[in-house]
């Protein structure tokens, strides 16, 4: 006789008929056995997949309500448990950890979450180090490059919120942002349509804590102390409380890291039909201070009504003294003396609200204001060097203000009981200016190096509209299917006089996914989602940042947008997860690449289109619990680039590569906690630049020292093998360049941390954060 399979519905809600977000929602046999676990998702919703006919338990908790518990329950294929209710917990909470446990890593098809809490890498470490321990990411500063699951080109967003900022000057942010205030990261391969389609890689999506809250007062401190070839100091404070029906929170951390980091860049090539050498290594000694502090405020004027507002604000100072010793065909050595002030300061903005017009229904719409300011500076000396520019002091004094709105409208709705759909528009107004001014100090006749001087300004409209829908077939097979639309309007002037670029031009980015349940816990997936790799403000000013005399690294004024259309099929389950895919792109941007002039012998690093990349990737990951107190994540990732520049140099480029990650996770007695983090990146391919294998062993120690306290030791890097080596080689004047970076990765943290709570918890979070990625 066939067994029939199917699906089992139900809507969860509080006292208040609102829906209750991520309640975990798990169905067990008559032997208690877990068979399906799901999650509600922003309307309250669950689904169970592949049912078949009989008697179940059914256990639906989350923190700050009472469990609700059904015992003898009969199911069958198309059940529908209609709307369900849980009751506020009557328990007060004093002085409590109030933490669920959740695992370290969740696989939701094609979506990674890594729950920071669970994670002992978010006690003193910044988000930067946090985001480089999860698997599948690649992360590197200096190159710029960031890769998830071997794909190059992904977009990092705040509580679903695009930052707008270059890769390069986004990392430094996260660099002075701390992990603790991280709730979870969400790390999305393939998003729907009502999500950005900025990033070819996915989205990496930064989930802060504010987000929930309490019906009384809560409060937190960390205190971080470390050293690795500099000291190090952190401090985070977070202050919540809810007044009748408003809740408010602030948060603050400040960061002091003083550092030291180091590379070298040689090169051979023909200059003048003669051959020519110069090696270059530079000692960089910086010292950065870093501030942040949000505000968020949230008033429920009904219980279908929901007003949201926060501010954040964000200051950066960086100073640094880089030695640049140079030798140019084996002559003395020379000198350059940099001494580099870089300082950000940011404002974000915004007021969002959320109205729930039916049981199945949410509009939301939302308003954020982006201010960036930028002021860098930089003072060359030049000692010992037979050019006219011998005892002079250059200075590049750089100031680049950015100014952003960002409107949007979105609804969520069900129109039947297997067809959900999200539709919605958005719109962007940017603003950039960029005034160099570019001198020497003591010779204002002399011509400098690079003639920066000049004002630069950029205005830059997105308008975007999305329609998406997901439609259950049947009890087993899911359809998601959706359309994006985005029309861009850009145009950069200098000197109020010359036009660098005016383009228009618009997008249609379909989205098409396909799941069939061949059980409860095995899935089938394939999909197509088509993705844009817009350059940044920053990447399109004309800077530059000198290395040396001849080498320098500079913005490209010329970029234009990369498109990739990207194919997947995968299969998942309890134990294994598996995705092999295919990414076709054309234009892709990537940064710090060689380019050589060979008249005046000048070698730049810069980000440059690379007219065709295709990848393959394959990718396993195995989520192995070998028992309560021991949790393993090991993931592997296979990728094959093929990489063609199509311009007069016809360069084609290809590489296997094979990135290893894995997480350990143990607990043991008495409150201690032990977390291990390896990674290993085999040599791989970087638009034209290929790379060495460099690897990196983390851990981390902590044990509890009361219910709302704990120690936690961290040690990053323990064998200073997080070391980038890099080698190119271009036919244009026989060019060949080894570039080394050691940045300052093995840091040892020590960093204690309190959390005091009183009062029932309860959720606020009502509208799921990947909803808002739109």
């Amino acid at each position: 006789m066939k067994i029939s399979y199917g699906q089992v519905h139900g809507i969860l809600r509080d006292s208040s008929d609102l829906p209750i977000v991520y309640a975990n929602c798990e169905l067990a046999n008559d032997s208690l056995k877990v068979l399906n676990k799901v999650q509600t998702d922003s309307l309250g919703r669950f689904t169970f997949q592949a049912v078949k006919k009989g008697f179940y338990t059914l256990k639906i908790s989350i923190i700050g309500y009472e469990p609700m518990i059904y015992r003898q329950l009969y199911l069958e294929p198309g059940s529908d448990l209609g709307i369900m209710s849980l009751k506020l917990s009557s328990l007060i909470l004093k002085e409590v950890d109030i933490q669920g446990k959740r695992e370290l890593l969740e696989y939701d098809g094609r979506k990674l979450i890594l729950n920071v809490d669970q994670s002992l890498a978010s006690s003193g470490n910044n988000t930067f180090e946090l985001l480089q321990r999860i698997p599948g990411v690649t992360l590197d500063k200096q190159g710029s490059v960031l890769k998830i699951n071997g794909k190059e080109g992904g977009l990092i967003t705040v509580n679903g919120r695009q930052t707008y900022l270059s890769l390069p000057d986004l990392m430094n942010i996260l660099q002075g942002m701390s992990a603790n205030t991280i709730s979870k990261v969400e790390v999305i391969s393939d998003p729907s349509s009502d999500m950005d389609a900025s990033g070819n890689g996915g989205i990496i999506n930064i989930i802060l804590k504010d987000r929930s809250g309490f019906d009384k007062k809560k409060i937190g401190f960390g205190l971080t102390s470390g050293y690795g070839l500099g000291a190090k100091v952190g401090l985070d404070f977070n202050y919540g409380n809810n007044f009748k029906k408003l809740y408010y929170s602030f948060t603050y951390s400040g960061n002091y890291n003083n550092t030291r980091e180091s590379m070298y860049v040689n090169r051979d090539n023909r200059f003048e039909n003669t051959d020519f050498s110069l090696n270059t290594f530079s000692l960089r000694e910086p010292v950065f201070k870093s501030h942040s502090a949000t505000l968020v405020l949230s008033y429920d004027f009904s219980p279908k009504l929901r007003v949201n507002a926060n501010a954040q604000y964000f200051n950066r100072l960086w100073e640094m003294d880089a030695t640049n010793s140079y030798t140019a065909n084996h002559s003395s050595p020379s000198q350059m003396i940099d001494h580099e002030r870089d300082r950000w300061s940011n404002i974000l903005t915004g007021i969002e609200t959320n109205y729930q017009y039916a049981k199945q229904g949410a509009l939301t719409a939302s308003v954020d204001f982006l201010s960036y300011r930028n002021k860098n500076d930089h003072d060359y000396s030049f000692k010992d060097l037979d050019t006219p520019y011998s005892g002079e002091t250059n200075i590049i004094d750089k100031q680049t203000p950015i100014k952003i709105v960002v409107l949007s409208l979105g609804n969520s709705s069900q129109l039947s009981k297997g067809l959900h759909i999200k539709f919605g528009v958005k719109g962007s107004f940017s603003t950039f200016n960029n005034n160099v001014l570019d001198y020497f100090q003591d010779n204002s006749d002399q011509t400098s190096i690079a003639n920066l001087n000049g004002k630069d300004a950029l205005r830059e409209n997105i308008f975007a509209s999305y329609l998406t829908s997901e439609y259950e077939i049947s009890k087993r097979i899911k359809l998601n299917v959706g359309l994006r639309y985005e029309h861009t309007s850009s145009k950069m002037v200098r000197n109020d006089t010359t036009t660098y670029f005016d383009n228009r031009y618009g997008n249609f980015f379909p989205a098409i996914s396909f799941d069939y349940a061949f059980t409860t816990e095995n899935h089938f997936h394939a999909g197509y989602v088509r993705r844009i790799q817009r350059p940044s403000f920053v990447d399109l000013a004309p800077f530059v940042s000198f290395i040396d005399p001849l080498t320098y690294v500079s913005g490209n004024s010329f970029l234009v947008p990369a498109i990739f259309d990207n194919f997947s099929i995968g299969f998942s389950s309890k134990i294994l997860n598996l995705s092999l895919d295919y990414s076709n792109g054309k234009n892709n941007i990537n940064y710090f690449q060689p380019q050589f002039n060979e008249q005046t012998n000048v070698f730049s690093l810069t980000p440059i289109n690379i007219n065709n990349l295709k990848t393959v990737t394959f990718t396993a990951s195995l989520p192995i619990k070998v028992e309560n107190w021991w949790e393993v994540n090991a993931n592997s990732t296979y990728s094959y680039s093929l990489v063609k520049t199509g311009d007069s140099e016809n360069i084609s480029l290809n590489k296997n590569s094979v990135l290893f990650n894995i997480l350990n996770s143990l607990s043991f007695p008495a409150g201690f906690r032990f977390e291990t983090s390896f990674f290993l990146q085999m040599p791989s391919l970087i638009g034209l630049t290929k790379r060495q294998t460099y690897w990196d062993l983390s851990l981390s120690l902590q044990k509890k020292i009361s219910k709302s306290s704990s120690l936690t030791f961290t040690a990053n890097d323990i064998f200073n093998k997080n070391i980038w080596l890099d080698r190119n080689r271009l036919p244009i004047g026989d060019l060949t360049v080894f570039r080394g970076y050691k940045m300052e990765t093995r840091i040892f943290r020590l960093s204690y941390k309190w959390s005091f709570g009183l009062g029932k918890i309860i959720d606020r979070n009502h509208v799921s954060e990947e909803n808002r990625v739109n």
